[in-house]
């Protein structure tokens, strides 16, 4: 997740015309080939753009949950949390899987900062694939009272070389390999900005700047935070202690 993120995705096709030797072909063979071509073209189609359309279910009408495999396991239910800067693997699946603590870790809450253990895995999901993935294992009972299929999360480390479009109206996550959707996509965009996480610049938020109106225009930056059900507003105090600057929202 080193580059900066957009927000934008799916599979585009390039035609160009390569050479200048041109053939006559008669009627006859002319409709064979074009019947070749329709029956070709539907598996090739299918080959190019399903690995990187993947499906997802909304679950309370806010909570993107998408199949990944670990270490070749799964696939398994993940939240996709935008709004966390690691992945985390819930602790009976890390005991499943057999994964080796590398070492501990802090994760912040809205609430409370937590410890964990920490682990390197490979993940996989639709096209993409991280070979050497950190992630935090730890209880994620409360993600499985609002989830109860999830065996994790998957935040923005995994998605570090990841362009994205989250498609809601037609439950889709779909990854722009090339470009191309961004170029075919209308509409105003909002940039986004990569925020380091303090004291661990490999991990970072993704803000966007907006304003919120409550007795005046106060401009602020928001936490770009798709496990977030509702807008949340910190406090100073609040902020400071989950880490955040005290613009973020």
């Amino acid at each position: 997740m080193q580059p900066s993120s957009r927000v934008s995705l799916g599979a585009g096709f390039d035609y160009r015309q390569n050479g200048a030797r041109v053939w006559s072909l008669g009627p006859v063979r002319c409709f064979f080939v074009l019947l070749a071509i329709l029956c070709v073209m539907p598996a090739l189609l299918a080959d190019i753009t399903a690995p990187t359309d993947v499906p997802f279910h909304l679950v309370r009408g806010f909570a993107v949950v998408i199949p990944v495999t670990v270490n070749g396991h799964g696939p398994y239910d993940f939240m996709l949390d935008t709004g966390s800067t690691i992945t985390a693997v819930d602790g009976e699946l890390g005991v499943e899987l057999g994964l080796e603590p590398q070492g501990q870790g802090t994760v912040s809450t809205l609430t409370q900062k937590i410890s964990a253990s920490l682990a390197i895995v490979r993940v996989d999901f639709g096209p993409m694939s991280e070979s050497k993935l950190e992630v935090m294992v730890r209880d994620l009972k409360g993600l499985r009272e609002m989830v109860p299929t999830a065996r994790g999360v998957l935040g923005q480390n995994a998605l570090n070389h990841a362009d994205f479009l989250l498609d809601y109206q037609h439950k889709r996550l779909q990854f722009d390999m090339g470009g191309e959707v961004l170029q075919l996509l209308s509409g105003h965009r909002v940039p986004l900005r990569r925020d380091p996480v303090p004291n661990n610049p490999g991990y970072a938020n993704l803000a966007v700047h907006g304003s919120v109106m409550a007795s005046g225009v106060h401009a602020m930056e928001f936490l770009l935070d798709s496990g977030a059900a509702t807008p949340v507003i910190f406090s100073t105090l609040e902020g400071e202690a989950i880490g955040y600057p005290t613009s973020f929202v």
